[in-house]
């Protein structure tokens, strides 16, 4: 028998070995994550007898609304969503921008290059040219109509990206003496797994924020040690794609 009780201050309870939501042959490649809180109210309604108790193995995703707390990857509604990276110019495109060369990148590395007209001095005629180039439209979408600001949105939700143009007034951020730059990073849901039960009562029965000190947030899960919403996960079809699909761009693989 183990020790337990993190969320219990003062008390000391015993429970089962727990089982681990991974390939115990590869545990080094788990990455931790920061402690979490599970929202109060939460309950593991596949585990017989003990639902105020969340099992190992359940995934979480962080509430909607910045609320510090943690819900079910199966709650979408309450599940907070990710943020596209978006680069906004620091000017309306204008005379200026005729004949500028922009340059996309992903990461740090070039994807597209785009060499505006003689005549793209609207923010309208600069949307056209760089959605009208196959590599930028690849990654990123520009919106903006003539007398606005020109907008650049990624398409992909993976990394970050960046753009530059030899036009020092077109960006906020100067790269050299005659051009400027901005950046923008894809920020994607917290999903985490935890890896300790979670107590979701205290001691005097009442309900409470279950913490959880330990989760991990990537690695090499088993699928059918993942918990969702109460109910094991019996194939990878189980796993919501959208929130494995978070764990993946972290660096995680997922086994049967």
């Amino acid at each position: 028998m183990y020790q337990t009780g993190s969320n219990l201050p003062g008390i000391v309870t015993a429970k089962k070995p727990k089982r681990m939501a991974l390939d115990s042959v590869q545990i080094g490649q788990m990455r931790f994550g920061n402690p979490i809180k599970i929202k109060s109210g939460v309950t593991d309604s596949g585990h017989t007898g003990m639902t105020s108790v969340l099992r190992p193995g359940g995934m979480f995703v962080a509430e909607a609304g910045a609320t510090g707390l943690f819900v079910p990857v199966s709650d979408w509604v309450g599940g907070e969503r990710g943020t596209a990276a978006v680069l906004t110019s620091a000017e309306t495109a204008d005379t200026d921008w005729d004949g500028s060369v922009m340059k996309l990148f992903r990461n740090g590395v070039l994807v597209a290059s785009v060499t505006l007209g003689g005549d793209d001095d609207t923010t309208a005629e600069v949307v056209t040219a760089l959605n009208a180039n196959v590599s930028f439209r690849n990654h990123a979408l520009a919106s903006g109509a003539n007398g606005a600001v020109l907008v650049i949105t990624d398409v992909i939700g993976i990394g970050a990206l960046s753009i530059e143009i030899n036009l020092l007034t077109a960006y906020a951020t100067a790269n050299g003496a005659a051009s400027s730059v901005a950046h923008a990073v894809n920020v994607l849901p917290d999903v985490r797994v935890i890896a300790e039960e979670v107590a979701m009562r205290d001691a005097g029965g009442e309900s409470i924020d279950g913490f959880c000190s330990e989760n991990y947030e990537a690695g090499l899960f088993r699928a059918s040690h993942l918990v969702i919403g109460g109910t094991e996960a019996t194939t990878l079809a189980a796993v919501p794609a959208w929130a494995r699909g978070v764990l993946e761009a972290r660096g995680s693989r997922f086994a049967l």
